[in-house]
């Protein structure tokens, strides 16, 4: 068996690190529009530190794995033989990559699966409820590998970790029945697998899981860790739709953050957007841009977004064009400019701004808001 192996396909870049007796399929999760070109084999370095042979599965583009090179490869003698060459098999993924994690484990009978909030399918004849993702549901879902519920259904186990507040990521866990075991995260949103790295519990989960020695009792008791990390104060704060609701959570803030002002008038400043109080936050921003150096691009962004609320669309957009002077938000800022520039009925405005945030890594990302901008002040304004 070699060391290590590429193998280019159309579509997808398949990379092969020899390490130890025990096989780990990765899959990469969705690409971020703003990243561009090749990217590392998802989750090698973590599994290489525990002695596993890595096979990682990198898309060039967001297809959900619907390529037909990628599926012949798994049919394939090759593939037979290098599943031959170790003792153990794991498949492993987030989101996009935790449907590959599912799907694909069924070319492996009896593998393990580790999938963090992952999709089952984007079919919409098996999920016509599922309206994220329009790339991956405007794929071609015919043929082999289109539910992941199939790879589950013949793994040895499969963990499945999902928000069960993300109401379309429990409908798709929802799915796996009892085939699956499940650890639930509530107010993580989407992305769980980062949530366990910030409370270090990431590699215990794979560890253990994989390992056989799962206990969920201690699994839940564990993961309530969750409330005292900021990630998980804002997005709690994100399902603050109501002022009890809002004045609930930054007790609870208040109450784990202690003196650290910066980080408390975020997550107010989250709460007041999610129930519309356009002055309430405006206010807050000020306050939170006052705090130092630190907080003024976060405050401003705040500031920008209450400005919008109250209507004041043309002094939002000034002020949004003045905080792109600070790199650390301007990616917040950029979905905010085609709407702030319609509204305020400013398309050169927004020209100037595009042309500001274009980096080589944010072009594709520019040249869509672009095409959004044109298409905005095609319509007649209400």
């Amino acid at each position: 068996m070699m060391d290590a192996f590429r193998l280019e396909l159309s579509g997808y870049v398949l990379s092969y690190t020899r390490g130890g007796a025990s096989l780990a399929i990765t899959f990469s999760p969705m690409k971020p529009l703003a990243v561009t070109g090749e990217r590392d084999v998802w989750g090698r370095s973590f599994l290489l530190k525990r002695n596993f042979s890595v096979l990682g599965i990198v898309p060039l583009e967001n297809d959900w794995y619907r390529g037909e090179a990628l599926h012949a490869y798994f049919k394939s003698a090759a593939f037979r033989t290098l599943l031959a060459a170790h003792d153990r098999h794991i498949f492993y993924g987030s989101s996009m990559g935790g449907y590959g994690a599912c799907a694909f484990a069924a070319a492996a009978p009896g593998a393990i699966i580790v999938a963090h909030n992952p999709q089952t399918t984007l079919d919409t004849r098996i999920v016509p409820w599922e309206s994220r993702f329009p790339q991956g549901r405007r794929q071609n879902w015919d043929g082999a590998f289109r539910d992941g519920k199939h790879g589950v259904d013949r793994a040895s186990r499969a963990l499945v970790t999902f928000d069960p507040h993300e109401r379309l990521d429990a409908k798709h866990a929802d799915r796996l029945g009892n085939a699956a075991t499940f650890l639930r995260i509530p107010f993580v949103g989407h992305a769980v697998p980062e949530h366990l790295q910030r409370m270090a519990l990431l590699g215990p989960v794979f560890d253990e899981f994989v390992a056989g020695s799962w206990n969920a009792s201690a699994w839940r008791r564990s993961v309530r860790r969750r409330r005292d990390t900021r990630a998980f104060l804002r997005n709690l704060a994100g399902r603050a739709t109501t002022p009890w609701r809002s004045n609930t959570i930054v007790k609870h803030a208040t109450a784990v953050l202690g003196h650290e002002r910066r980080t408390l008038l975020e997550v107010a400043c989250i709460c007041a957007s999610r129930c519309h109080n356009g002055e309430k936050l405006h206010e807050l921003a000020e306050e939170l841009c006052r705090t130092g150096k630190s907080g003024r691009p976060i405050g401003q962004y705040w500031m920008v977004r209450g400005l919008a609320m109250m209507g004041r669309h043309a002094d939002a957009l000034a002020l949004a064009e003045q905080s792109l002077e600070y790199p650390s938000i301007a990616g917040q800022l950029m979905p905010l400019i085609v709407p702030l520039a319609q509204h305020a009925g400013d398309r050169e405005a927004g020209e100037r701004m595009l042309g500001r945030v274009w980096t080589p890594v944010r072009a594709a990302w520019v040249d869509e808001l672009r095409v959004r901008l044109t298409r905005a002040f095609a319509l007649p304004r209400q």
